[in-house]
């Protein structure tokens, strides 16, 4: 199945334009709530067994399934727009043809919008380990032949490693250790489980794949999984995306510091670059930075020209 409705590339920027800033406008409703429960109300009346789940539209005209209680979901519900910038990167970039590994898929939103630009010629590997988010990202993506998901953990070498489930309302959290979150956040309760770790190296060979493009949303664990795909960047030269983001109490406790991975990722010979609706910029990485929450693209050195031509 492919859920491609081949809107033009103006087309979606302005849909992801208008996300964005229906998303600054809601921030003055957050108080109220208003906003947010009427939206809720309505697209659950009609749900008695599951309240807090809908299905909803896309910007790139597809669907998916949302539990509108966490953040991601609530951002899509609302938009159908998470993330715009790095949306707008993949929308413009990915072609058919090409091959997409989601490293921390969750629900399945860069999953099934990698789908719809890679095509049914394409290929798009879902990683997740959570058992309890895999069952709707499967949900999300069964229809479209061209997924594969994975219940794994990306790592720096096989492992049995044991993280945290932090609930529905935090599952775009669940980590190797504390929320990748400010530490104002609610407290939680975590309940820990077991998933089998790999390095991507040896699980892409294992699965046969040889990819174009590796988004990584690891939660604080982003230089393991880099170290398990030394072999994969020096062969291949993928286009790869990394979450950054640095927390006063995730430093303290060892975690690596977003400039840690960025540089790891430098010594492979990639340049690093800003993503915004309507492009890429180069980013210098600033030593004395702690970085908010955001993305960076990874690009090979040799390849760099043609993203800022």
């Amino acid at each position: 199945m492919n859920d491609s409705t081949n809107i033009s590339d103006a087309e979606a920027l302005r849909t992801l334009r208008l996300g964005a800033e229906q998303n600054i406008e809601l921030q003055k409703l957050k108080a109220s709530g208003v906003l947010g429960r009427w939206q809720a109300s309505e697209s659950a009346i009609a749900n008695y067994h599951a309240p807090n789940v809908a299905v909803v539209k896309t910007f790139w005209g597809g669907s998916m399934e949302v539990d509108i209680r966490e953040t991601v979901s609530s951002q899509v519900f609302l938009h159908g727009v998470y993330e715009a910038e790095l949306s707008a990167f993949f929308h413009r970039f990915l072609r058919p043809g090409q091959t997409f590994v989601d490293v921390g898929a969750h629900y399945g939103y860069f999953s099934l919008l990698a789908s719809s630009r890679v095509g049914e010629t394409g290929r798009v590997v879902s990683i997740e380990p959570s058992e309890r988010t895999l069952w709707r990202l499967y949900n999300n993506t069964r229809k479209h032949p061209q997924v594969t998901t994975h219940r794994v953990a990306a790592w720096d070498k096989e492992d049995i490693l044991t993280l945290n489930d932090y609930g529905p309302l935090y599952s775009a959290f669940n980590s190797i250790g504390e929320r990748r979150i400010h530490e104002s956040a609610p407290a939680v309760k975590a309940k820990p489980f077991q998933v089998r770790a790999v390095a991507l190296d040896d699980f892409f060979a294992e699965i046969g794949v040889v990819p174009d493009v590796i988004k990584i949303d690891a939660e604080s664990a982003e230089l393991q999984v880099l170290g398990g795909l030394a072999r994969t960047l020096k062969d291949h030269r993928p286009v790869v995306t990394l979450e950054v983001g640095d927390y006063a109490h995730l430093v303290d406790q060892g975690v690596p510091t977003s400039m840690a991975v960025l540089k790891a990722i430098s010594a492979s010979g990639y340049l690093h670059f800003n993503t915004t609706l309507e492009g890429i910029t180069l980013h210098e990485i600033d030593e004395q930075k702690d970085y908010g929450y955001g993305n960076i693209i990874a690009v090979p050195r040799e390849r760099s020209a043609d993203f800022l031509g």
